[in-house]
């Protein structure tokens, strides 16, 4: 990928989102821009909506009690 500012090659590194989710992007090594792909955003964006979908919800604490099991 080139820099659209500086028109030099940019260098690919890996980085971790929020969601911990682990992605690409590729820094300009003169002015230090940072760019993802749009395939692989698009990408990361439809795996975060799934899993705010998908988001398990705690369950409610039930409250045992023992005592007239011994009698």
């Amino acid at each position: 990928m080139i820099c659209i500012e500086c028109g030099i090659k940019m260098v690919e590194k890996s980085g971790k989102s929020p969601n911990n989710m682990d992605y690409t992007y590729y820094e300009c090594g003169k002015c230090r821009r940072e760019d993802v792909e749009m395939k692989q955003l698009d990408l990361m964006i439809k795996k975060s909506d799934y899993l705010k979908k998908k988001a398990v919800k705690p369950i409610k604490k039930i409250k045992l009690d023992f005592s007239k099991l011994n009698k």
